[in-house]
């Protein structure tokens, strides 16, 4: 079991099946401070209760996140493929997944990591702009760290992108500790 399988899993109450029990075994496995987890996924609970706060995959964006993942660039596809299935130290990405008004490429919850790729329209004067107040949004607001990276750059250079990433989840996890 992923570490995102049990956190979903075990965060939910004793009355809905959830068994609190389990969390302090598993986290010792992954070495995690258990103090430390259920906030992250505090969002969950309160986003369930009033979907006007709804700040992370609000309702109003699904069709759009839905129409991204579908018709995703090959960039996108290959690091999907390196992000998916929790290769990267067991972490649960997520593709497409909202934060507020933006729609991230992938995300990681858990340990808020977004990974960007960047395509032409990022090289302009408009996109730089656009750019520049999501991450202040995204980095400041809500405490995310961005690593971002051209489209050519995901098949030139992959199992760099790849330690790069793998580097920062394990300094992430190293600080739950």
């Amino acid at each position: 079991m992923g570490i995102s399988q049990f956190i979903k899993h075990t965060l939910s109450p004793p009355e809905t099946g959830g068994e609190l029990g389990m969390v302090e075994l598993i986290l010792k496995r992954y070495s995690i401070a258990i103090n430390r987890l259920p906030l992250r996924y505090t969002y969950m609970e309160k986003s369930k209760q009033d979907n006007s706060q709804r700040i992370f995959n609000s309702a109003e964006n699904k069709q759009l996140r839905q129409t991204l993942r579908t018709h995703g660039t090959s960039a996108e596809a290959t690091m999907w493929r390196m992000l998916k299935s929790e290769q990267i130290c067991g972490v649960k990405f997520r593709r497409q997944f909202s934060v507020g008004p933006y729609i991230l490429d992938f995300y990681c919850p858990i340990l808020k990591i977004c990974i960007e790729l960047d395509g032409d329209h990022h090289y302009s004067r408009q996109g730089y702009e656009h750019d520049l107040t999501r991450n202040t949004y995204l980095s400041h607001e809500h405490g995310i760290t961005i690593l971002r990276y051209e489209n050519k750059d995901v098949f030139k250079f992959p199992e760099m992108i790849r330690a790069e990433i793998t580097n920062l989840v394990k300094d992430k996890l190293d600080g739950l500790k």
